[in-house]
């Protein structure tokens, strides 16, 4: 019963998605080596677009300042603590309590086209390279429920347009063994809500987590090797060690505040590097009894670090956007 964070709340959401998406590919096979090699040539495109409309309602159960509850009163279940006995001047009132930032309209549009290129440059040597370009658009813009005579709300536009090359290249060591090395430009979007300046209790953390307008999408530049050995159908034992250098990544991170507040924001960078060992296989090995029956085991080893600017812009409830400095 106590004012704090969304206690004695009752919360009204309806969200609706509506996503759209459809993608074309055409892929043309050759042969080098005098029709020993077969490559392939491969383009497309893709377009998807989603449209979110949010409407919420939020009211309070408190207690009238000065307000007083009697003990079995306060034990009741709660369909009955509410009623028109305790909903008076000694007791609770009933109050609203929507937010500015509770309704808004968000939308992402994505466009992409692509073009690969398989070629067997050798029997044991196969390169496979790729380019791949994407035009994003996300907005979010937040609506006032109620006509409170106040500017609007500022929301979130991000407007990018990022080329992401791929390059693999495979080297047969033996028929049954083979080291891959690859690298890739690759990108992580912030989602619709972590834009969206609409808080919400976490219940399980005591938080109260709002979105930040102010992110933007991260960059991801990926490099990776592999060692495969293959010793049946089905069956391998693999070694591999990869690298990631991260722009721009997002992180959540907590504000100062009177309430514990919990926000997304855009660290500076971040490095993640480790090692995997992989191994599957069918058990008929064993016995015919197992043929039907398969042991895969995975297990990771990763080391990341982040590194955060001197100051994050973030959402501040209330303030709207704000610059804060970091206390490492």
């Amino acid at each position: 019963f106590e004012n704090f964070v969304s206690s004695g709340s009752i919360f009204h959401q309806d969200l609706v998605d509506d996503t759209y998406s459809g993608a074309a590919d055409l892929s043309v096979p050759f042969t080098l080596g005098g029709g020993e090699r077969a490559g392939s040539f491969a383009f497309g495109g893709s377009l998807s677009t989603k449209e979110r409309d949010v409407f919420t309602r939020r009211f309070r159960f408190l207690l009238v300042p000065g307000g007083v509850v009697d003990n079995a009163v306060r034990a009741r279940d709660p369909n009955d603590l509410f009623d028109e006995s305790t909903i008076a001047n000694n007791g609770f009132e009933l109050t609203e309590s929507t937010f500015r930032p509770d309704n808004y309209d968000a939308g992402e549009d994505i466009a992409a086209g692509y073009v690969k290129l398989d070629i067997p440059l050798h029997d044991a040597v196969n390169v496979m390279a790729g380019l791949r370009v994407e035009s994003a658009q996300q907005n979010v813009d937040p609506r006032d429920l109620f006509d409170v005579g106040l500017e609007p709300l500022p929301g979130a536009a991000l407007d990018n347009t990022d080329l992401l090359p791929a390059l693999n290249v495979t080297f047969r060591v033996r028929d049954n063994m083979n080291v891959r090395l690859g690298a890739s430009q690759t990108l992580a979007r912030p989602q619709l809500r972590e834009l969206a300046p609409f808080a919400f209790a976490d219940y399980a953390g005591g938080y109260l987590t709002v979105g930040n307008p102010e992110l933007d999408r991260s960059l991801i530049q990926n490099y990776d090797a592999r060692w495969e050995m293959f010793f049946g159908p089905g069956a391998l034992i693999a070694a591999s060690a990869f690298y990631k250098s991260f722009e721009d990544p997002i992180e959540v991170s907590v504000l100062p505040s009177s309430e514990l507040l919990k926000t997304w924001v855009n660290g500076g960078a971040a490095d993640n590097y480790g090692i995997e060992l992989e191994f599957r296989s069918d058990l008929g090995f064993l016995s015919s009894a197992f043929e039907s029956f398969s042991l895969n085991s995975n297990v990771t080893l990763v080391e990341s670090e982040v590194s955060t600017q001197d100051v994050i812009r973030v959402y501040v409830p209330g303030e709207g956007p704000t610059d804060l400095p970091v206390v490492a």
